[in-house]
């Protein structure tokens, strides 16, 4: 595993092993992010996904679209690639809205009619296509 990636998802376990007072820890340290990440909580945009063959994916609906989330590890979405790429070690307020989102089960479930591998290509497309229509 890459060092950043390792780093980022530390950060996460340690924000959310506090649940003494979980969002106030989260608000402290993530700032604006967190505070966007337990509102996306909170309003349903964190999706289980089961496919047709009997896998899962996790999904947010984020102000932009759908994105798909390895917990911990990665987000499709711009503003995850833009956080790794320029070093700062940091998830996308998606990430910290899935990790939260799982850890209170507050998040929806769902059944596609998709397997994994058409729900994932999907899911990539349509973020790709994003990009690229805001370049």
């Amino acid at each position: 595993m890459y060092p950043y990636y390792e780093k980022m998802s530390q950060k996460i376990k340690e924000t959310l092993s506090n649940e003494t007072d979980l969002e106030k820890q989260i608000k402290k340290t993530f700032k604006r992010r967190g505070l966007k990440a337990i509102k996306l909580a909170r309003n349903n945009g964190i999706k289980k996904v089961y496919t047709t063959d009997g896998k899962e994916l996790w999904i947010a609906e984020g102000r932009r679209g759908r994105y798909l989330i390895i917990p911990m590890y990665y987000c499709s979405c711009n503003g995850f690639t833009t956080l790794i790429a320029s070093g700062e070690n940091e998830p996308c307020y998606h990430l910290i809205a899935q990790a939260y989102a799982q850890l209170k089960n507050i998040y929806s479930e769902e059944h596609t009619s998709k397997t994994y591998d058409e729900l994932l290509i999907e899911l990539l497309e349509i973020s790709t296509k994003k990009e690229t229509k805001t370049k």
